[in-house]
């Protein structure tokens, strides 16, 4: 087994752990063949494959800092074998998906690819709305102990904030495969959410 075979075993287990449900190691998976499908919009591949499989290695719904935790762990993942330039690359875009922002203080191809891993990492909002249904009772489970009233409150907030944006999706290429319908769904998320507290 090659070292990256063994990384992977290892980062695959992180993920299955119990008490997730949707940010097993199926997500990365999903991201990474999206990511094949539009290679051509990534300029630092393997960079960003690295922010794919680590950017939710820590998952706990109970903590708000899964992000910074997951950039640790791959920091010490990769320090072997990336250099400090990149290193600084890879955490940024870790980071990058607590708020789902492009960060400053990088170059612009560094940004558009930051900006087509936030895509990836949200296509399921513009996925067909029998998948969209089961991310989103998969997340539900994620939250299991909160409570229903406290759920409909903080999840409708959450899809309102993306509703807000000007566009949900960074990329134009993305954004022309996914925005309608994840604004369809997003939509009809809310809704369903409001009529379930009536």
């Amino acid at each position: 087994m090659t070292a990256d075979e063994t990384m992977e075993r290892e980062l695959q287990a992180l993920h299955d752990a119990e008490g997730r449900f949707y940010h097993v190691w199926a997500h990365p998976l999903s991201m990474r063949a999206l990511a094949a499908v539009h290679a051509g919009e990534i300029t630092h591949h393997r960079a960003v494959d690295r922010m794919i499989i680590t950017h939710d290695v820590v998952y706990d719904s109970r903590r708000g800092d899964n992000e910074e935790r997951s950039a640790e762990f791959a920091a010490r993942l990769f320090a072997p074998v990336v250099s400090s330039d990149e290193m600084v690359f890879i955490l940024a875009g870790i980071g990058s998906t607590k708020n789902h922002v492009v960060p400053a203080g990088l170059t612009g191809s560094q940004r558009h690819d930051v900006g087509v891993l936030l895509d990836l990492d949200l296509a399921i909002l513009g996925s067909d709305p029998a998948t969209f249904d089961d991310y989103d009772r998969k997340i539900r489970l994620e939250y299991a102990w909160v409570s229903d009233e406290e759920w409909r409150i903080g999840r409708a907030k959450v899809m309102e904030g993306f509703l807000r944006r000007p566009h949900i999706y960074v990329t134009k290429s993305l954004r022309e495969a996914f925005e309608e319908r994840a604004r369809e769904n997003v939509a009809r998320l809310i809704e369903r959410l409001a009529t379930s507290r009536a």
